[in-house]
């Protein structure tokens, strides 16, 4: 076996330079384990979480499938975006606030300005606004698909995570509070 100061004479520096580079790249994506989780919905389905890297980029690819077993989605959810976690405590925190009727931990729960939509764009620009407007945004329908949907069923895309068929959208780019900035009536 030839020492690596003879390859790298023989093949040229740069080219025995590529050569660790991919065998370094081969052995730590070879080491790095794909953490899978696998979550029960309520009412039967279930949701698996796998830890990977997709073109160079580390996140979660999260599946829900429904009580037979058969894929409803499946998304990917972004470091920057938020979470699976983060997402999943987030949604769990609103559904509460909203079942108990906790308007001011609703209002908390929001990013400002909150967009809502349904029949025409509204833009709320503080927590007391939409304390003032919370029926005309909370209807309630959606009260229901917030209270009756399972917050581990999340979907993540470019714009953010949602849950509830998309009732809201938390947009959590660029701010750790990670809270919901969309309110699709």
């Amino acid at each position: 076996m030839r020492s690596n100061s003879v390859v790298a004479g023989t093949i040229g520096l740069a080219t025995w330079v590529v050569l660790l580079l991919q065998a370094c790249t081969e052995h730590s994506s070879a080491q790095t384990p794909q953490a899978e989780r696998t979550i029960p919905l309520a009412g039967g389905g279930k949701v698996t979480v796998v830890r990977e890297i997709s073109q160079g980029t580390a996140g979660e690819r999260v599946s829900v499938f429904d009580q037979r077993g058969e894929k409803m989605s499946e998304s990917w959810c972004s470091p920057e975006a938020g979470s699976y976690d983060d997402m999943v405590r987030l949604f769990s925190q609103l559904q509460k606030a909203v079942a108990a009727g906790d308007r001011p931990a609703v209002a908390r729960l929001m990013s400002y300005p909150l967009t809502v939509n349904g029949g025409s764009r509204e833009t709320i620009n503080s927590a007391a606004a939409l304390l003032k407007s919370y029926t005309r945004v909370f209807t309630p329908a959606v009260s229901k698909r917030i209270t009756q949907s399972s917050p581990q069923a999340v979907f993540c895309n470019w714009q953010g995570a949602t849950f509830a068929d998309g009732v809201v959208w938390a947009n959590a780019f660029g701010d750790p509070t990670k809270k919901i900035g969309v309110v699709n009536r």
